[in-house]
C-alpha cells in the first residue's frame, strides 16, 4: 500500500442484510461494541428492518445504502465516497456481498478490510463472479474471519488459502444470558402449564430442516403426549404455510406452536426443557450458545457446525441429518433422562463461560484491528 491510514481506529461496517439472524445479531454486538468507544465513522445497511432498529440511538451515524441485483459500479462510487467523507480507516464486513465490495473499495482507497463470514452456504452458491469474489478475498489487505472452524473450511474448500483466514468464534453475553429459575412461557395459546418444551429458535428457511423436526416430533408425541414444540422465528411465507400443512397432516395441531418473530431471551430459554435444531448448516449457532448459558440441553443434526460445538462443549447429542427417528430417539433420550439433561445444561453452562464469552470474542476483534489500523502504510 502507498497510503498510511495509521491512527485510532474509524471503522466502517458493512452487511449485505437487514433482517433478524445470527449474522445480523453478531453485526449488532459488534456496532455497538465500537460505537461505545468511538470507533464507529459510519454503518451502512441495505435496508431498513431489525437491524436499523437494534441500532437505533448510536453515537455514531446509520445511513441506508440499497444494494440489490448485480454488481453495481454505482454501489461502488458511493461506498468510496462515503468512506472519504467519513474518514474511515478500516472496513469490517460481512457476508459475501459486502465482502466483495468492500475488498474492491479498499483496493482503490488503500484501506485495510475484515471479512467476516459466519456459515458455509455463501460458498455453495456464491452467485455471480464467483472466481472475481475468490480473487478479492485473497487479496492482502483483506483479512478474512470465519466464526467456526468449519466455516473456514468451507472457505479453503472455496479455493482460499488457509493461512489466510482466522477463526473467531462467536460468543454470547453472559450478564444477559444466564439461567432463570422458575421462566415459564407466557401467552402461548394451547401450551399447558406442565407441558415438557422443547424449542427451537431460528429463522423459517429450508435450511432450518423444520420438515425433519416435524418428522421427528411426531414421532416423540406418540411417546410421550405432553411434549410440545415452540418454535421462535420468522421467515418465508410461502414456507411455513408448507410446515402448517405438514404439521395438520402429522396431527401436530395441539402440540407445535409457531411463535413468529419472538426475543428469545433468558427466561425464554431458561423456560425450555431442551433445544433442538434440524440444520443442514451452521457456522456458529448463536442460538446454541444462548440455550448454553441458560443451561439448557441441545439436541441437533450434524452439520459443519453444530457438531462440532457440541463436541466441543459435550454439552448434547448430536444425529445424522434425513434421520427423524435418530432425531426423535435422541430428544426422548434426554427428556426421559433428567440427570443426563442436567449434565449436558451444566456443561454447556461451563462451556460459555470458559470458551465463548460475548467480551472475549470482542477483545480479540479490536486487537484484530488495533494491529492492522498500526500496520497499514
Amino acid at each position: 500500500m502507498t497510503r498510511s491510514v495509521a491512527g485510532p481506529p474509524r471503522i466502517f461496517h458493512l452487511i449485505d442484510v437487514a433482517g433478524t439472524g445470527g449474522a445480523e445479531t453478531v453485526f449488532c454486538q459488534m456496532v455497538r461494541f465500537f460505537d461505545q468507544r468511538d470507533e464507529n465513522a459510519l454503518t451502512v445497511l441495505p435496508g431498513p428492518g431489525w437491524i436499523a432498529e437494534q441500532l437505533t440511538g448510536l453515537r455514531s451515524e446509520v445511513r441506508v445504502v440499497a444494494s440489490r441485483g448485480s454488481f453495481s459500479i454505482r454501489l461502488l462510487t458511493t461506498l468510496m465516497n462515503l468512506m472519504r467523507q467519513s474518514r474511515a480507516n478500516i472496513m469490517v464486513v460481512h457476508l459475501l456481498g459486502s465482502a466483495a465490495y468492500a475488498a474492491l473499495t479498499g483496493l482503490l482507497l488503500h484501506r485495510p478490510v475484515i471479512a467476516v463470514f459466519h456459515g458455509a452456504l455463501d460458498f455453495e452458491a456464491p452467485g455471480r463472479m464467483s472466481t472475481l469474489k475468490r480473487w478479492l478475498l485473497g487479496l492482502g489487505h483483506v483479512h478474512v474471519v470465519a466464526v467456526s472452524a468449519g466455516v473456514k473450511e468451507a472457505l479453503v474448500a472455496w479455493g482460499l488459502q488457509a493461512n489466510r483466514v482466522r477463526v473467531i468464534a462467536n460468543g454470547v453475553d453472559t450478564a444477559a444470558f444466564q439461567p432463570v429459575a422458575n421462566a415459564a412461557l407466557r401467552n402461548v395459546p394451547g401450551l399447558p402449564a406442565d407441558a415438557v418444551i422443547v424449542g427451537a429458535v431460528g429463522n423459517l428457511h429450508p435450511v432450518k430442516g423444520y420438515e425433519l423436526m416435524l418428522q421427528a416430533a411426531a414421532l416423540v408425541v406418540q411417546a410421550q403426549s405432553n411434549v410440545h414444540f415452540v418454535i421462535a422465528g420468522e421467515g418465508d411465507t410461502a414456507y411455513q404455510r408448507e410446515l402448517e400443512q405438514l404439521r395438520d397432516q402429522l396431527g401436530l395441531q395441539r402440540h407445535w406452536h409457531f411463535l413468529g418473530f419472538h426475543t428469545a431471551d433468558a427466561a425464554h430459554y431458561s423456560s425450555l426443557d431442551l433445544l433442538v435444531s434440524a440444520a443442514s448448516s451452521e457456522g456458529l449457532p448463536l442460538s446454541f450458545l444462548e440455550a448454553m448459558a441458560c443451561g439448557v440441553p441441545i439436541v441437533a443434526t450434524a452439520n459443519e457446525g453444530s457438531t462440532r460445538l457440541l463436541d466441543d462443549a459435550r454439552c448434547g447429542l448430536s444425529v445424522p441429518g434425513g434421520d427423524p427417528a435418530a432425531l426423535a430417539g435422541a430428544m426422548m433420550s434426554v427428556l426421559a433422562n433428567p440427570g443426563l439433561a442436567s449434565e449436558l445444561g451444566e456443561r454447556g453452562l461451563q462451556a460459555v463461560r470458559l470458551r465463548y464469552s460475548l467480551g472475549a470474542t470482542l477483545d480479540e476483534y479490536q486487537r484484530l484491528i488495533n494491529q492492522l489500523i498500526q500496520t497499514s502504510g
